[in-house]
């Protein structure tokens, strides 16, 4: 439907006015009229009224046509305006179209002119409403974001807009006249002409993305829309989406980062019931063990269960409701029922107003921390009450920790022995000694030792005994060591000590008092044995050696059970021999199986052997043969020859010394000792044999223990006694 037309009919002659009027109304489809006497009443109606086209004549008092003509001109400038006149003529035709006249027809005789005019009204009218529908298009155009050129049938530029333009480099007046190929590379020409015009061409219209070329050389996407017109042209609407490519390329990256991300990540929509979640990372249903699928679109209250602790779920809730972020650490369970802590950060993502469009959470598996922490807190804790001072330095010397009883101990507080230096607490150090010190330790060695340690408060010096370790922690070398506050130790030391010189001094004496008569007694009892031939003296010879023999006894048991302070190593099979030449052991065979070298002190070691050795003749030999010398056999591999001074007679023992793990036996292939007696005999006193002190095995254990051994007895490998000895330092 043609839209209406108005029409301002200004002719000074009313009747001609209102004629005029009623024939347009008549001829003119649409066409309304509207009409004034003079130029001045016209130019009025103009301003007030809305009017498509002006029909003026020309003679008319006052101002005449040609002159409203110019006025209407100038605030109208694309008004239609027809000059209707009688009196027309050449001159005032061309006077007419100098001023901007849209049409002139001289009036006429007849009807048929007021059709002629409704046509000349309605052509201007719709030319003028076309002119500005086109500027109002080229108006958007111009201003249109997207850049938009027009082709002619010989693919040039008859118009493009600035953004067009500045798209690819080059100015609009630029672009006008050069062919479409200026602005693409050779591949994308091909594609072009080869793809994108022949689908024009049959369909009137392409839409995809093609590659342009900038004016610099440098080549961008582009979004590209090609339509062709009823006359044949091209019209091309691009837009760079080298913005979007970029954007899309940082979306894809926060997703990678999102989805990739070492911890849980969750989003909470808050605008829905209950808060639920509409995304969850990779990382989330690795943690949980529960899919995407199941979970999106309920609340992450689901990780909840028995043992989760009120107390956070309350912060969480209540920073919720404020719009405040929060982190908690709070018990939670997998899918599968397993429980792990999980350290909870929530936050708000807030929109422009301030509201809070998502609630973001991120959640990580602390259970391996909380473990170490535990563990920490139980050792810290053991650290404390453990009952002895407890420390550790760096290289600097400087205490980097030290717990409340070492702090007691030297008598100032932990807060004053952070970071004081190990010499200023222990006076038997200085720098220099003690970098010596702290070099000579190698990576994961333990020493003890016993120093001396000075205390804060009074300056008094404390014996000490410290247990140090060279440790590694985070690629930083410690020494990690506990301290020990052995005055009491000591004390109890000494006067052990003065004990035993008392002791000693004690069974010097009786010994000097006891053997003096003892020697007169054999001196004399030997002189009457050369005056007279008695039945008694034998019986009394055998009583006063008895004597001599415990006083020897008791003398060594007094002496030999003090503490060994130094070892040095010993060969047992060299020793073994030696006391075995030494001891009375008849026609008894000694064989050295095992040749170890031990850390004891040789002469006490040398008493064992010795006891064990004359204790295994008596209780297992039925001949007092004395041929010591020849009957020792050195190795389990020799053979026993049949020779009289190599091997005891019928009944004569065979004693064996070897090695065993950590430390060595004596055995002997006699009666053994019944499992009754076993408990008692290495008490002082005890014996079965006739004539026997019973000291010896007690001497044996007392001079083991002063060592740190521990002996034993049990059955040999051929049904006699067996002594083992462990807890000795064997070398290897």
């Amino acid at each position: 439907m043609t839209a209406p037309i108005r029409v301002l009919h200004v002719d000074d002659d009313a009747e001609v006015a209102d004629l005029t009027a009623t024939y347009l109304a008549r001829e003119g489809d649409g066409i309304t009229v509207a009409t004034a006497t003079s130029a001045d009443e016209g130019l009025d109606r103009i301003r007030t009224g809305s009017f498509d086209c002006v029909v003026s004549d020309y003679e008319m008092p006052g101002m005449d046509g040609i002159e409203l003509l110019e006025a209407v001109r100038e605030e109208y400038p694309d008004l239609p305006f027809i000059l209707y006149t009688g009196k027309g003529s050449e001159a005032v035709a061309s006077d007419a179209i100098s001023a901007g006249v849209t049409d002139y027809l001289q009036k006429a005789s007849g009807t048929e002119q007021y059709q002629l005019l409704a046509n000349r009204i309605r052509n201007a009218v719709e030319r003028t409403r076309a002119e500005r529908s086109r500027k109002r298009h080229l108006e958007a155009i111009e201003t249109a974001r997207e850049g938009i050129s027009i082709l002619d049938s010989d693919g040039e530029f008859i118009y493009v807009n600035e953004a067009y333009a500045e798209l690819y480099g080059y100015d609009p007046e630029e672009m006008i006249g050069e062919h479409w190929e200026l602005i693409y590379p050779d591949d994308e020409v091909e594609t072009v002409r080869g793809e994108v015009l022949p689908l024009v061409e049959d369909e009137g219209y392409w839409h995809g993305e093609t590659s342009g070329l900038r004016a610099d050389g440098t080549t961008f996407p582009e979004d590209h829309v090609v339509s062709r017109t009823d006359r044949g042209d091209l019209v091309c609407t691009v837009r760079d989406l080298s913005d979007r490519r970029s954007r899309q390329a940082e979306l894809r990256l926060k997703d990678r980062v999102l989805d990739e991300a070492p911890i849980g990540i969750t989003v909470a929509d808050p605008a829905a019931e209950d808060n639920p979640l509409i995304y969850v990372n990779d990382r989330f249903e690795e943690l949980t063990g529960h899919d995407a699928e199941e979970i999106i679109g309920t609340n992450c209250r689901f990780l909840q269960g028995e043992h989760t602790r009120e107390e956070p779920v309350a912060a969480m809730r209540e920073a919720i409701a404020k719009g405040e972020p929060v982190t908690v650490e709070l018990r939670n369970y997998r899918k599968d029922g397993t429980e792990f802590w999980n350290h909870v950060t929530i936050a708000p993502l807030l929109d422009d107003d301030g509201t809070v469009e998502r609630w973001l959470g991120f959640q990580e598996d602390v259970t391996e921390r909380k473990e170490r922490d535990r563990e920490r807190a139980a050792l810290e804790h053991g650290i404390e009450h453990i009952g002895v001072g407890v420390a550790s330095y760096d290289a600097d010397g400087r205490i980097r920790y030290a717990n409340e009883q070492y702090a007691e101990m030297l008598g100032t507080t932990r807060a004053e022995l952070t970071d004081s230096y190990v010499w200023e607490l222990n006076p038997e150090l200085d720098a220099e000694r003690f970098e010596a010190y702290w070099n000579s330790y190698d990576l994961g060695e333990t020493r003890v030792h016993e120093t001396v340690h000075e205390r804060v408060d009074t300056g008094e010096r404390i014996p000490t005994e410290t247990t140090t370790t060279h440790v590694r922690i985070d690629d930083t070398p410690f020494h990690i060591g506990t301290i020990t506050d052995i005055t009491d130790r000591k004390a109890h030391e000494q006067q052990l000590q003065r004990e035993v010189e008392r002791l000693d001094k004690f069974a010097s004496i009786v010994s000097h008092d006891l053997r003096n008569p003892l020697n007169v007694a054999q001196g004399r009892l030997e002189l009457l044995a050369e005056e007279y031939d008695s039945d008694h003296i034998p019986p009394a010879r055998n009583a006063l050696d008895r004597m001599n023999e415990l006083i020897t006894d008791t003398l060594t048991l007094a002496r030999e059970g003090r503490i060994v302070d130094e070892t040095e190593s010993v060969s047992l099979g060299r020793l073994a021999e030696e006391s075995w030449r030494n001891a009375d052991t008849g026609g008894a065979v000694l064989d050295v199986v095992d040749d170890p070298t031990i850390h004891a002190d040789p002469q006490r070691l040398r008493s064992i052997l010795e006891n064990l050795f004359r204790n295994a003749v008596e209780h297992g030999s039925t001949s007092n043969r004395t041929e010591s010398d020849d009957a020792v056999e050195r190795g389990s591999t020799s053979s026993r020859t049949q020779s009289d001074d190599a091997v005891g007679r019928a009944g004569d023992v065979a004693v064996r010394v070897g090695a065993t793990d950590g430390g060595f036996y004596v055995e002997d292939d006699g009666p053994g000792i019944p499992e009754a007696d076993r408990e008692g005999i290495f008490e002082a006193g005890f014996s079965t044999a006739d004539g026997s002190s019973g000291f010896g095995l007690t001497i044996v254990r007392e001079i083991a223990e002063a060592h740190g051994w521990t002996v034993t007895v049990t059955d040999g490998a051929d049904g006699g006694a067996r002594f083992e000895f462990t807890g000795v330092t064997v070398e290897t």
